[in-house]
């Protein structure tokens, strides 16, 4: 309900505090949802009168309300465990299709959602990333468990990224890749080849889980300063 901080449920806003600090950074990009809990993320919960949305306060256009506060790029996560292409066209369709009754997707009026959230002029939101980490499948407590080989997530990706382009060609659909998962990585990248918008790589920095003395601080801190991240 409040971002992890960054919204304030009660007065509808942006908290004015973190908004400086984020300016202050130079953030420029704001990633939404964020992790692991994407993996199944239904936006379509998090959109409409937030009357009916009592555990989810901060939605979508509450997370678009602070990338204009911010100033900072919106990059959108898609769930790959849940919903199917068109429940991703028409999420394009809620973010950048006119508010003019053309409803490009079918079904229900996404843009005059949109409107009726309190925005009625397109988004025009181009960045979205195909899953978060989505080789290691679903964690425990996320039900049901599931885990796709990068076959499958080669299909899902070029059948979502058909789907979304169809609503508005400009959008570009990042896909999953991983330094340290190379048959993933490399299965993907021959398959995609040029259908592959951009890749999306998450790397991780050292961790250290005790006390160092001298000599285990000096190999941390070579540790550290060697990533060059």
């Amino acid at each position: 309900n409040r971002g992890a901080g960054i919204w304030d449920p009660e007065k509808r806003r942006s908290v004015p505090e973190y908004v400086a600090l984020a300016k202050l950074s130079g953030l420029s990009v704001s990633r939404w949802p964020g992790g692991c809990g994407a993996h199944a993320y239904n936006w379509k919960r998090t959109v409409g009168a937030v009357v009916d949305r009592q555990t989810q306060a901060f939605g979508l256009p509450e997370f678009l309300r602070w990338c204009g506060d911010t100033d900072s790029l919106p990059l959108i996560t898609l769930p790959v465990y849940w919903g199917t292409p068109d429940d991703a066209a028409d999420l394009v369709e809620y973010l950048n299709a006119p508010n003019d009754g053309s409803n490009p997707n079918g079904g229900r009026d996404w843009a005059a959602l949109r409107a009726a959230d309190g925005h009625a002029p397109p988004y025009d939101v181009v960045w979205f990333e195909f899953g978060n980490e989505t080789y290691h499948g679903m964690h425990a407590g996320q039900l049901p468990r599931q885990r796709i080989v990068a076959e499958e997530y080669v299909e899902r990706y070029r059948t979502t990224r058909t789907a979304m382009k169809a609503i508005d060609p400009r959008i570009r659909l990042g896909a999953v890749l991983q330094h340290d998962e190379k048959h993933w990585t490399a299965s993907i990248l021959e398959a995609l080849r040029r259908d592959i918008d951009f890749g999306i790589d998450h790397t991780y920095l050292p961790v250290w889980g005790k006390d160092a003395g001298p000599e285990e601080s000096r190999i941390l801190l070579q540790a550290a300063t060697a990533c060059g991240a």
